[in-house]
């Protein structure tokens, strides 16, 4: 049986030399990272 793909995406955005970023916590830690996300099927 075939699998399917697990499909991520992600993004750099800047605008005048500013980047968005997500700021999350993982294991009680503060990290920024960049927006991203898994797509679904449908």
């Amino acid at each position: 049986m075939p699998r399917e793909p697990k499909v991520t995406v992600a993004a750099v955005i800047e605008l005048s030399g500013r980047f968005l970023m997500v700021e999350e916590r993982v294991n009680r830690r503060l990290l920024f990272n960049q927006p991203a996300g898994h797509v679904e099927r449908g």
